[in-house]
């Protein structure tokens, strides 16, 4: 059996008969039936070189499962799963007992709108909790309806008397005052100067017409007479004079005047008035004043209405 190489042998045979011994013949595996007598078995000879892959063979069926092995230790914990879609509301549970107040958690994202419940029981008052955080104001709220007025209150204490203020200024001056001094007023009749003379002589050629007056504050004067019918002759006048003293010589008395305070009478039925004069420094005092006429002819009678001597 040369080139023919026996596979395996089985470990004992029958002294007679036949067996399908394995062999290779040309590199093809057979299997021959042979009538041999074999002995006992020798000893192993030496491995020969490991033959080349054969072909694998067609997958045998599944066995059946193993009993379940022991539970083995515990697994890392696994990754936060998605959120689930919001399941529905269930029923409202019976109100359980009020527990312990926990610490207070940090704030935690809102979670989506739940359905609405129905009301449950309330439940007894839980312990006070802690006071929150000052919240943020508020927006200013809408202008609400006047309230009534109030009563007035109480008068408040005298203030302290304040710091004297400057001195204001001079004020305009105010308008100038008029004396009036009359000599004569008749009204239901004329007044008339008898015979008036030519020389100087008191009006009406008496000293009843001179009176006192306090010419301090004033400095100027005039004479305006009311000249009624019967002129005057013609050079006769009335003039105004002054006296520190009382005397009954009208000659006695001075001019009051820088200039002649006089008006002429030698005209009827009119009104005269001499111009505003200054008043001389002696006249500037309380004085003794008179009016005067001279410039008569000792025949005519020269009616007068008023006559009065007007100061600023």
């Amino acid at each position: 059996m040369a080139g023919v190489k026996i596979s395996a042998l089985p470990a004992l045979l029958s002294v007679a008969g036949t067996e399908e011994i394995p062999v290779n013949a040309g590199g093809v595996n057979k299997k021959v039936a042979a009538s041999l007598l074999v002995g006992a078995q020798g000893p192993m000879g030496p491995a020969g070189p490991e033959g080349p892959m054969g072909a694998p063979g067609a997958d045998g069926a599944d066995g059946a499962d193993g009993a379940d092995g022991a539970m083995g230790p515990q697994g890392p914990q696994g990754l936060q799963g998605a959120t689930g879609p919001q399941g529905p509301q269930g029923i409202q549970g019976d109100a359980g007992p009020a527990g312990p107040q926990g610490l207070q958690g940090l704030q935690g994202d809102a979670g989506p709108q739940g359905i609405q419940g129905i009301q449950g029981d309330i439940g007894p008052a839980g312990p006070q909790g802690l006071q929150g955080l000052q919240g943020d104001a508020g927006p200013q709220g809408i202008q609400g309806i006047q309230g009534p007025p109030g009563n007035d209150g109480a008068q408040g204490p005298q203030g302290i008397q304040g710091v004297k203020g400057d001195t204001g200024a001079q004020g305009p001056a105010g308008p100038a005052s008029v004396l009036v001094v009359p000599f004569c007023t008749s009204t239901a009749a004329n007044a008339a100067w008898t015979n008036m003379p030519a020389a100087e002589s008191f009006l009406f050629a008496s000293h009843r017409v001179v009176t006192k007056v306090d010419l301090t504050n004033f400095t100027q004067c005039r004479l305006v007479v009311n000249k009624q019918a019967t002129a005057g002759a013609a050079s006769s006048i009335l003039f105004v004079k002054y006296r520190t003293a009382f005397d009954t010589t009208a000659t006695n008395y001075l001019a009051i005047g820088a200039l002649a305070v006089q008006v002429a009478i030698n005209v009827q039925n009119s009104v005269l008035a001499s111009a505003w004069v200054d008043l001389v420094a002696g006249a500037k005092a309380d004085v003794f004043l008179t009016v005067n006429g001279s410039g008569g002819d000792g025949v005519l009678d020269p009616g007068f209405g008023s006559i009065s001597v007007q100061f600023r």
